[in-house]
């Protein structure tokens, strides 16, 4: 039970880290317009209270220090929108410490609001400036329901707080602190509207995006089943004609096809079973695969037959490199069940040119006619059939 109980709270941790990271980054991504904003706001405040003419000591006192705080915000702000430039320019990454800066800016602009609060109450009964802010905060930056309650309230209580200490009147107190909690309530609400739309399209879209790329894995698996022999991972015979007709029409160096045949390979299959034949065809594959390479194209064209084409060889160097593998394939021993046996295959060889007539259905005759000799001659050796010798039979 507290296994699974652990489990769980990993699971909807991680899931909840993932979206608080993408919540901050797309905070990070605002900055720059909130702090344009921001700048605006402070600088059409700073240019009404300095063309104000204050009326006694006490508005002279109430307009230095409303002068002070936005000049304050006026800097904070230019900061915020310097930093959103930066990150927008150098494209950086999320980083725990944007977190930090994020918290920080929405204790800075619901303490502004208190502050600004205050220092109206000289003048005015009015709490404005902590609606107004509670609600900007709310609103410009996406944060975390458990984060955006404790922050809201400890906002209330200082915002109660501080009250106590420039209102004298008790029911004004009172009506300006229950008005600050329905601030600070409205705030705190609009916080998790918007942590909750933004959540939901993170989320939509992160499906989105794994459906895209389930999709995308499932294309790439099809298309690769559709030119590939499920069995040896080999080219199947479409694939395999379609690289055959490429290199006949778009290239005039000379070609050649190998068609194999693995020797006596329904006995094998009679003496240990198909899944053991499925092995064999699979190790011989590879064997082929790894000797052939880049230098051409390897197909199993059906049961135990194999066909290859070789670019850029002659005839008689395709024969060789035929002999070659018939002399590699007798070197695989093969270990099924405790059973070590060698095996032996023939090869048919044939040229392959964009001048021959027939283009690949003659070559495949040939190639399969070179295989048949050399089956009929006793097996586990090379026959070659020239365009020559075959126009003449």
């Amino acid at each position: 039970m507290i296994v699974k109980l652990y489990r769980r709270w990993h699971a909807v941790h991680a899931r909840n880290s993932g979206l608080v990271r993408d919540m901050t980054m797309a905070n990070v991504h605002r900055l720059f317009l909130i702090g344009l904003l921001g700048s605006l706001v402070a600088l059409a405040h700073l240019l009404n209270f300095g063309l104000l003419q204050p009326e006694g000591a006490v508005e002279a006192l109430w307009r230095q220090r409303i002068l002070f705080s936005h000049t304050v915000l006026l800097g904070v702000m230019l900061i915020v929108m310097a930093f959103g430039i930066w990150v927008r320019q150098r494209k950086i990454t999320y980083h725990a410490s944007f977190k930090v800066f994020q918290t920080g800016l929405l204790v800075f602009v619901l303490t502004l609001g208190i502050v600004v609060t205050v220092i109206d109450q000289a003048v005015t009964q009015s709490i404005t400036p902590f609606i107004l802010t509670s609600m900007i905060g709310g609103l410009a930056l996406f944060s975390r329901p458990s984060k955006s309650i404790l922050i809201f309230s400890l906002a209330w209580m200082v915002y109660a707080i501080s009250l106590q200490r420039v209102i004298t009147d008790a029911e004004i107190l009172l009506t300006n602190q229950v008005n600050g909690f329905t601030a600070a309530a409205l705030g705190l609400f609009l916080s998790f509207v918007i942590w909750q739309n933004k959540a939901r399209t993170i989320e939509q879209h992160a499906t989105i995006l794994a459906q895209q790329e389930a999709l995308l894995k499932t294309n790439v698996r099809l298309e690769y089943l559709a030119r590939h022999d499920q069995l040896t991972g080999l080219y199947n015979r479409s694939a395999f004609i379609e690289a055959v007709h490429n290199h006949i029409e778009t290239s005039s160096e000379p070609g050649c096809l190998i068609m194999v045949d693995i020797d006596r390979f329904k006995d094998y299959n009679d003496r240990h079973g198909h899944p053991q034949g499925d092995r064999l065809l699979v190790a011989f594959a590879k064997l082929l695969d790894t000797h052939i390479g880049n230098k051409g194209h390897v197909c199993r064209w059906g049961g135990e037959e194999f066909i290859i084409h070789m670019r850029k060889l002659s005839l008689s160097a395709c024969e060789a490199h035929a002999e070659f593998l018939r002399e590699a394939t007798n070197k695989v021993h093969l270990d099924l069940e405790e059973v070590s046996e060698t095996i032996a295959a023939s090869f048919g060889v044939t040229e392959l040119s964009a001048s021959q007539a027939g283009g690949f259905d003659s070559a495949y005759e040939r190639v399969d006619a070179a295989l048949y000799r050399a089956k009929s001659a006793g097996r586990n050796r090379v026959a070659v059939t020239t365009l020559v010798s075959s126009n003449t039979e």
